[in-house]
């Protein structure tokens, strides 16, 4: 058994991450502004503490120790630098969620294409006005302030029913009513990942002997029009694209290939699972 701490832990992905853990045997503590209820009782321990107040986390954590730390709403630098600087005696292990956001466009992207360790910047930004740029600043700081062990997981768009991005939702919906939508690459292959698949590998992995970067998806490339096809096929409607940016325009409209090359993930024994974007089409529809 494993001392877990999750910070965040409450929404989306970071449930199914909670859920893992708990499924296994293992001790979680939640550390989160407490603005929504998780659902698990008295399953997990609880720590009411908005991350961005450095003293009042300073005092949560006193006298505390982890095997590892599970850190879920981690965006900037500055967060980064100050969490190891906390936990430095209170954890062996911490896992980052990242993002595929760090690489720019292209295909068949691996885990050497980025490294952390060796990245520069000139002035630290904010999660509001780079998003990627704030995450490679983040993964660059844990990987240079914190002593232990670390993993990276780096996560495309991450799809399930408790998305509160709503952007799947928002191409089912498009295509049922018979309203236009416009992406300007059709053909564009991008990777996905289902939350449950999500929450299954980062659980796992951070419990394990694992450590470095890892991309992680269910679907390591699938073009728009085959993602589309899936939504046509589950709701027995045809998509009506649009060829100019009249129509309302996917948010996931990008101009060209943006998919991540899974050949780590799958040396550590996890399978691709194809079915479960159907699945979860048909149940949101």
């Amino acid at each position: 058994m494993k001392k877990a701490l999750v910070i965040g832990g409450n929404g989306f992905f970071g449930k199914d991450i909670v859920r893992n853990l708990l499924k296994n045997g293992h001790e979680v503590t939640l550390l989160n502004r407490g603005s929504r209820q998780d659902g698990f009782g008295e399953d997990v321990t609880r720590i009411k503490c908005d991350r961005n107040d450095h003293q009042l986390l300073e005092d949560s954590l006193n006298g505390k120790f982890f095997d590892v730390v599970f850190d879920q709403i981690c965006f900037e630098y500055e967060q980064a630098k100050k969490l190891c600087e906390l936990l430095e005696d209170k954890a062996k292990k911490i896992v980052f969620t990242s993002t595929v956001s760090v690489y720019d466009y292209g295909g068949n992207i691996s885990e050497d294409v980025f490294n952390p360790s060796d990245y520069h910047f000139q002035k630290e930004v904010g999660v509001n006005d780079d998003y990627g740029e704030a995450k490679r600043q983040a993964e660059y700081a844990f990987s240079k302030f914190w002593k232990g062990d670390l993993v990276i997981i780096r996560l495309p768009i991450v799809l399930g029913t408790y998305d509160y991005t709503g952007r799947l939702k928002f191409h089912i919906e498009k295509v049922k009513k018979g309203e236009s939508i416009f992406f300007p690459n059709i053909n564009a292959k991008m990777s996905f990942v289902s939350s449950a698949f999500a929450g299954e590998v980062i659980s796992t992995v951070g419990v394990g002997e694992f450590t470095g970067t890892l991309n992680v998806a269910d679907i390591e490339s699938i073009t728009l029009k085959d993602f589309i096809k899936v939504i046509e096929a589950e709701t027995g409607k045809e998509a009506i694209l649009s060829k100019s940016e009249s129509g309302d325009s996917s948010p996931y409209g990008i101009s060209s290939d943006w998919f991540i090359n899974c050949n780590k993930l799958r040396s550590l024994g996890f399978s691709r699972n194809e079915d479960w974007l159907a699945q979860l089409v048909k149940e949101l529809s």
